[in-house]
């Protein structure tokens, strides 16, 4: 894989992860605009990463056999469209379906672009340019749209932002290849002789579903955690705007230093960042507290992203394995929003919240170990 092929793969994996980082700006003005609870916005949020986890998780069957820059396109119109019926939808039950789809094409999106990674020389480095892209993308709508179009349209302007973004994306997304690796072609001798039990993939795996389980339910409540607590809205989006620089920030590092520290060490850095922040952040009882530990939590998260999927690939040096990377990141997600969801309820109570952070955080800490041998 060229360069042109990596980066035409970040920007495909940018459009196939949007939805997920504008989602707390989202699912807040859409509980607004639809009048719509905890419960239910959980729900959306997950069934996307439900949808998203199903084509990932059948990757391994397709991913490799279709032409991924035509199932680029494909992907990129159902999204669009279907994103756009969400602004018109008048039931929770059609919103429902709608994000189903798009959480369908985005899954197709995003698996093909890890794969595309997977068979670089610095599969690291180009995670690390992926997990930045992404949030670099969530910053600038968080920025744009709480000045601009939300202003006028209100929850239908997160749709049309998100609709323009993928319509000025869409060129770069023609340098992604025609045609991807047939498993082995691109492993040496070396590679072939080497194995590791499916153990350590696994752990590998189930690293980043906890992983995701806190970081998406810190994400996908972080907005609904500021108001209760009564912060203000307008500086609330713009505060998350802020975490999210430093969730470009944590990636970028990671690919820089992956080199000479190797996984194990900056892995169990940025997972004790996630935690201190996530506790942090919802224990403030200010919107500058708020904010610090916000982006303490991003930074982690942001870091902790490259080295995850390269946990992947380490433990698997044949390729088989590394499309289910992306539903372990889905099935995490699904669970993240419902369970915070609950804990959350009528209550509003956050300690529940900080004891799933730090138990999930503990078991991805010691799975990710493990699968380094």
């Amino acid at each position: 894989m060229n360069n042109k092929n990596l980066i035409g793969a970040v920007m495909a994996s940018t459009i196939g992860l949007l939805f997920y980082n504008v989602m707390p700006i989202y699912l807040g003005y859409l509980m607004e605009a639809k009048s719509l609870n905890y419960d239910q916005i959980g729900y959306i949020a997950s069934a996307f990463f439900f949808a998203f986890s199903i084509p990932s998780a059948s990757g391994y069957f397709w991913v490799r056999s279709y032409k991924p820059r035509i199932i680029s396109f494909i992907s990129i119109i159902f999204i669009a469209l279907f994103l756009f019926l969400t602004s018109i939808a008048n039931s929770y039950l059609y919103l429902l379906l709608q994000i189903l789809v798009v959480g369908s094409f985005s899954g197709i999106l995003a698996t093909l672009a890890t794969t595309i990674i997977a068979d670089s020389e610095n599969e690291t480095r180009w995670y690390g340019f992926k997990t930045a892209s992404e949030s670099a993308a969530g910053t600038l709508l968080l920025f744009i749209l709480p000045a601009t179009l939300i202003i006028s349209y209100g929850f239908n302007g997160v749709v049309y932002g998100m609709l323009i973004f993928i319509l000025l994306s869409i060129p770069i997304i023609s340098f992604i290849p025609n045609r991807l690796l047939v498993v082995n072609e691109n492993l040496t001798t070396s590679d072939i002789n080497y194995s590791k039990s499916p153990v350590y993939v696994w752990m590998a795996l189930f690293a980043i579903f906890f992983n995701f389980i806190t970081g998406s339910a810190i994400w996908a409540f972080a907005e609904r955690i500021a108001n209760i607590k009564d912060f203000d809205s307008a500086l609330v989006a713009n505060a998350l705007g802020v975490t999210l620089a430093f969730a470009i920030i944590g990636p970028l590092i990671s690919s820089t230093i992956s080199n000479k520290f190797g996984l194990r060490i900056p892995f169990i850095i940025a997972s004790f960042l996630m935690i201190f922040g996530a506790y942090g952040l919802t224990a403030a009882e200010s919107l500058i507290i708020y904010t610090i530990y916000a982006c303490i939590q991003m930074l982690g998260w942001g870091a902790s992203l490259p080295f995850l999927y390269s946990l992947v690939k380490n433990s698997d040096p044949n390729g088989k394995y590394i499309t289910l990377a992306m539903p372990a990141v889905g099935l995490g997600t699904v669970a993240g929003p419902a369970i915070a969801g609950n804990l959350i309820g009528d209550s509003s109570s956050m300690i529940m919240l900080q004891v799933l952070a730090i138990t999930c955080m503990s078991i991805s800490i010691v799975l990710g170990f493990k699968s380094i041998k």
